[in-house]
């Protein structure tokens, strides 16, 4: 249903969202009292559990089946290059969005680690304080977006997520900590079914696949030295280098 698509995909991030609940504390429990090896061993674990599930349990759901037509790939690959005048802003406003997140998201553990002194399970129960209100505000959001339309939700999502990073920079308290991390987790619970829903409504059905792959490859191909960058900024400049 089409006037459903902000609820549908609150449901679909719930799924990712809810083992968060427990697995961050989980993992930081047993990286303190066992090792972080056996941390990644039980990841591997759920990732092949994972894929097994994928591969043999879960059935395709595009209506329309058409051949493969490969020029069309071609012409997708070279669009990559050539996004769409109409939605400039929407691509602006991704590449932003994501660059700010990727060049503290792969090494904020490592931050709150080594420059606050915090132990696995601290950061884990921070995490999961994210998690947990993207989780509780994910269907309600959801429902709004259908409701009210999506810019007003991406906007709000950007302010929080600026809070949360001004927030890192100024504070080292463990208690304003977690209320960032609400923050943090408002604006993730803002961003997914609002900017999801914007771009499925932005184009038309059998359109919507190249949508998507030329704004997450232009992303991509801008983004990927963002974590390279925080690092460099974090190494050079400690964790407020990173987040001003």
């Amino acid at each position: 249903d089409a006037n459903k698509i902000g609820l549908s995909i609150s449901l679909l991030s719930l799924t990712w969202f809810l083992p968060g609940l427990y697995g961050k504390l989980f993992a930081g429990y047993i990286g303190d009292n066992v090792g972080l090896v056996n941390v990644l061993r039980i990841v591997l674990a759920g990732e092949v559990a994972a894929t097994l599930v994928f591969l043999f349990g879960v059935e395709e759901t595009l209506k329309e089946r058409r051949p493969m037509d490969w020029s069309a790939v071609k012409r997708n690959i070279v669009g990559v290059m050539k996004p769409r005048g109409d939605l400039r802003d929407v691509y602006l406003l991704s590449i932003l969005d994501r660059f700010s997140w990727a060049m503290n998201r792969g090494i904020l553990v490592a931050m709150l680690y080594e420059a606050l002194g915090l132990s696995l399970l601290q950061i884990g129960i921070l995490f999961t304080v994210a998690t947990a209100t993207t989780t509780l505000v994910l269907i309600p959001i959801g429902n709004l977006v259908d409701r009210y339309g999506s810019p007003v939700f991406l906007r709000a999502s950007v302010i929080l997520s600026i809070a949360s990073f001004a927030g890192y920079a100024l504070f080292r308290s463990f208690l304003v900590l977690i209320v960032l991390q609400v923050f943090r987790g408002l604006a993730m619970g803002l961003w997914d079914p609002s900017y999801n829903s914007f771009i499925a409504k932005a184009v038309p059905e059998g359109e919507r696949g190249s949508l998507y792959g030329s704004i997450n490859g232009l992303r991509g191909l801008i983004v990927f030295p963002a974590p390279l960058i925080g690092a460099y900024l974090f190494e050079g400049f400690g964790i407020r280098g990173t987040f001003a």
